[in-house]
């Protein structure tokens, strides 16, 4: 009987290792083969915010997650014929001579580590210490800079390696220093091909160029530009040693590096299996769900691709949709050539506090707790994970209640007196401004109970208190709905910013964790006026899963492996209620006043 066969996909996020098998015929996840529990340590400095990882840390976890994926799928290495990393675009530090991580952190404890596991050689994609070191990039106005919508990110790694000469973290004359992003890393690990990196890397966040320019005579390596390097203080990166890589592969192409024997024994697969050139996170996620759009009807083609966006959305959120030709959008990165798919440009816009927002200011509110100890007396849920789960889906019955009692049709108008502009962090896109703050506008007072809880605390037990009722919890329901709109907007802008330069965009695909929240996807389908699409497997899984397809050879190209692999669940289909358009365009209006509110304000304290 002939076997199935498989590839192994891994998903490095920012808080865990994902691995499953991919079914190379269909696409689908082989059952049990799914692993999620593998976490990584983030190590967060609790003044300067400074967000570090251990690549060592990491590659353990990957491969025991791979173990994990073969063992519970009770799968052979044998049925095994390739694999696939996507990761963050987290920066990582490595001395390639004595093969060990170099240290990206102030604390002096962990410079000098014995065991390499406690080294912090990663500065974390969302950590934002280089934002002084971005402006000054951004200052030179190199042409470079255009592909990245005029400005540089302090989460892109440029900036992050000139902070760390900056602080003398590392010294350029040492030729053994090389700089990876986590995904490139990864596969140097696997294959010991120091010079290949991916071109969705190099291209998305290091500055790296591939277009017509690449033929004039200041462009090296096969796209580093020389000049924009020594403009900002960087060309020792190539020259006279390159250690940002001088060997750049495209993606979706049947490129791959065989699995050593070392790595093949740790991650439990055989020896020389194709390693795929590899991706960013959220670029996988794009791969996987955009390549659904040929499921959608027979007829589609890449021109299709051009109409639909992919949002993946998690603790961030990445806006990715695809041209044929070069399109420039200020604030939004891009245009990037084969960085998802192979032969088209890619605009990437992004917000980076999402999911992570939402969180900050449901549990920051004085109720949250209260509506923990609600939640967990009617479930008696002992995990806090699933515990916090069903908190939100507590506060989704809450606004319910209150739009039955107000005989609204829907839940949206609840929010017509708060306002709240979502930059807690930032502003990714399309302001491309890291100094952007949020607002909080419509604030009501609400009972503290201070005195209860300051007398359980002297006293070890607590008044008698009424029984929180439903009605207690309005305030903080509302404000949590207001900040789900307020994202909703920020992807409006973006999308607009998208369509005046000349995109058409029909469609919307959703992906990541937030995609199974249907509060977060319902406001996004209306304060869009786009309808929304989903699938039921992980993308970003299935992303990893394309390319190594086409890595080993089984399909001969991207577009071949998206049509037998990519499928949409139509029964998610989400589609925009017009009868909230108007609501939504006033909401949006004050939306992108309160932008330019608050840039005034901040013009004002200079």
């Amino acid at each position: 009987m002939h076997q199935e066969r498989f590839v192994m996909a891994c998903d490095v996020g920012t808080s865990s290792v994902r691995t499953a098998l991919i079914n190379l015929r269909n696409g689908s996840i082989k059952p049990n083969s799914l692993i999620t529990d593998c976490s990584i340590e983030l190590f967060t400095h609790p003044v300067t915010m400074h967000m570090e990882q251990s690549s060592i840390n990491i590659w353990k976890q990957i491969c025991n997650s791979c173990k994990k994926s073969l063992q519970c799928s009770n799968t052979s290495p044998e049925q095994v014929v390739g694999v696939c990393f996507d990761a963050t675009c987290s920066l990582v530090v490595w001395d390639v001579e004595k093969n060990k991580p170099i240290s990206v952190s102030l604390c002096n404890e962990f410079n000098h580590a014995t065991n390499e596991e406690d080294v912090r050689n990663i500065i974390l994609w969302a950590d934002h210490r280089s934002k002084k070191q971005a402006e000054e990039i951004n200052s030179t106005k190199h042409e470079v800079l255009k592909y990245v919508g005029g400005k540089m990110s302090p989460e892109m790694e440029m900036p992050k390696i000139k902070w760390l000469i900056d602080n003398q973290l590392i010294n350029l004359e040492n030729e053994a220093v090389h700089f990876f992003d986590l995904a490139d890393w990864l596969t140097y690990k696997c294959t010991g091909e120091l010079s290949i990196r991916s071109q969705c890397t190099t291209t998305c966040k290091w500055g790296f160029v591939f277009d017509d320019s690449s033929n004039r005579k200041e462009i090296i390596c096969n796209g580093w530009n020389i000049e924009f390097l020594k403009s900002i203080g960087l060309e020792q990166l190539v020259q006279p040693t390159n250690r940002i890589g001088s060997n750049i592969c495209e993606i979706g192409r049947n490129i791959s590096y065989p699995l050593t024997k070392q790595s093949a024994q740790e991650l439990g697969l055989l020896e020389s299996i194709p390693v795929a050139i590899p991706v960013i996170d959220a670029h996988a996620g794009g791969i996987g769900m955009i390549g659904a759009v040929f499921n959608m009807n027979e007829n589609n083609t890449k021109d299709d691709l051009c109409r639909t966006i992919v949002i993946i959305a998690g603790t961030s959120s990445c806006h990715m949709a695809a041209s044929t030709t070069p399109i420039f959008i200020d604030g939004v990165w891009g245009c990037y050539r084969n960085a998802m798919v192979q032969d088209m440009y890619l605009n990437e816009g992004g917000q980076s506090f999402v999911g992570a927002l939402i969180d900050y200011v449901v549990e920051s509110h004085p109720k949250y707790f209260d509506l923990v100890k609600l939640v967990y007396e009617e479930t008696k849920e002992l995990n806090i994970s699933n515990l916090k789960k069903k908190v939100y889906q507590k506060l989704d019955d809450i606004l319910e209640l209150l739009r039955e009692q107000r005989n609204l049709k829907c839940v949206d108008i609840l929010t017509r007196d708060i306002h709240i502009l979502p930059h807690f962090n930032g502003c990714r896109s399309p302001l491309a401004d890291p100094n952007m703050r949020g607002i909080i506008s419509g604030l009501q007072t609400l009972p503290l109970n201070t005195n209860e809880h300051i007398y359980e605390l002297i006293h070890g037990t607590a008044t008698l208190v009424l029984a929180p009722q439903l009605a207690d919890f309005e305030p903080l329901a509302l404000l949590y709905l207001s900040t789900i709109q307020s994202l909703a907007y920020g992807t409006r802008h973006i999308i607009d910013e998208m369509v005046k330069k000349g995109y058409n965009i029909n469609n919307v695909f959703m992906c990541g964790g937030l995609s199974n929240n249907e509060l977060f996807v319902r406001q996004h389908s209306n304060a869009t006026n786009l309808p929304i699409y989903r699938m039921d497997g992980d993308s970003m899984l299935l992303g990893c899963g394309v390319l190594s397809a086409v890595a080993c050879q089984e399909y001969s190209n991207m577009f071949e492996a998206m049509k037998h692999m990519c499928h949409l669940n139509r029964n998610k289909d989400v589609i925009p209620q017009h009868d909230t358009q108007e609501y939504h365009q006033k909401k949006y209006n004050v939306y992108l006043k309160m932008n330019n509110d608050f840039i005034e304000y901040r013009e004002m304290m200079k």
